[in-house]
């Protein structure tokens, strides 16, 4: 259930299903293909109505995930579960065999015809994935829908069991006036699931980012002082930037932003000095050094010695990957009398990597 609060008190919202809105599982495609964070995680789609079997079946929705594991997608509008809705395993078996150049080819393609703004695989693959990501080394499945049957339950946690990592996601439909709303879950893997021992790579001890992400970046990997800048820079996007969707905390290395509309990555907060954040904006062309004077920080020099480089403060440039980098030493670059100007920065290459999305 639902609920709305407002001056008058509390009131429900009207439940409602994709059935009785007359909606397709076309719709759920474009909704999930949109902002695949419906499924509980941030995916790269890299597919949709993929053909196999010579066009006798079609995924609805092929993803990579952050390790680089293929994901099959399967969407139902009303209710998952049945022997039908098992039939994505075989999708997973089939893609399996897939070459790199294969997926590659897929997925270009499919970008190029949903005329989605992207580079090349390579270049996505690096942005998107973990450092330690193998594309395509493993498989995985999400089924999601209205609900799931009782034995579609009992069998998914069996494959869990059993090594063969498959989610299910639930999506309730809510209705205000004429706006729908729509609310996921993870139903399995169960919540309980990630603190428990066993084959599920979830919950697995040897990944705790995969445990709680955030805890994982904020206390795991940054001192009090970096964790203090984090949670300022993260503040200052949320008021500068609310059209950027994040942060997502699920990566290894760092916290991410992305398009609302297209997925492609805006920011990665990078966690890995535990006194300071790095942000790297790998679409944008400004100047580094621009940025540097308007901010009063340092021009980052890569050719610098590592000793020079571990005096500098605060500092923007360009890396060797030639990605926009700036890099906060201090708290007060980007809090109290310098918010404003950094908040200014930030929405200005906000404003350069949507104008070039929409071109």
């Amino acid at each position: 259930m639902l609920f709305q609060v407002h001056d008058h008190g509390v009131e429900a919202v009207e439940t409602t299903t994709m059935l009785g809105e007359d909606l397709y599982e076309k719709h759920f495609e474009d909704w999930v293909e949109q902002r695949s964070a419906l499924l509980g995680e941030e995916l790269l789609i890299v597919g949709r109505q993929v053909e196999l079997d010579d066009g006798k079946d079609r995924i609805d929705l092929l993803a990579l995930d952050k390790s680089g594991r293929l994901v099959v997608i399967e969407l139902k509008r009303d209710l998952v579960g049945g022997a039908a809705d098992l039939q994505p395993l075989r999708y997973a078996a089939l893609v399996s065999t897939w070459s790199h150049e294969q997926l590659r080819r897929q997925a270009e393609g499919y970008w190029s015809t949903s005329q989605q703004t992207r580079g090349t695989f390579a270049q996505e693959i690096e942005q998107f994935c973990d450092e330690e990501a193998q594309v395509n080394s493993d498989q995985r499945v999400i089924l999601a829908g209205r609900d799931l049957t009782p034995r579609l339950g009992t069998v998914a946690l069996w494959l869990r069991a059993h090594g063969i990592d498959t989610t299910v996601v639930t999506v309730s439909v809510f209705k205000q006036n004429e706006t729908l709303l729509l609310q996921p879950q993870v139903v399995i893997p169960i919540p309980s699931e990630t603190a428990v021992s066993g084959p599920v790579s979830v919950g697995d001890s040897s990944k705790p980012w995969k445990i709680d992400s955030q805890e994982w970046h904020l206390e795991q990997r940054l001192s009090p002082k970096g964790r203090a800048i984090a949670e300022q820079v993260i503040q200052v996007i949320a008021e500068s930037v609310p059209a950027a969707s994040g942060p997502y905390w699920q990566q290894k290395h760092y916290v991410s932003w992305v398009s609302n509309t297209s997925s492609r990555h805006w920011l990665h907060l990078y966690t890995n000095s535990p006194h300071q954040v790095s942000l790297i904006f790998p679409a944008s062309d400004a100047s580094g050094s621009e940025i540097a004077i308007e901010l009063g920080w340092h021009l980052f020099d890569g050719d610098a010695s590592l000793a020079e480089k571990l005096a500098m403060g605060s500092s923007a440039g360009r890396n060797s990957k030639d990605f926009l980098r700036l890099v906060v030493k201090v708290l007060d670059d980007v809090s109290g009398d310098q918010e404003k100007a950094f908040a200014n920065v930030l929405t200005d290459l906000w404003e350069e990597f949507a104008s070039a999305a929409s071109s």
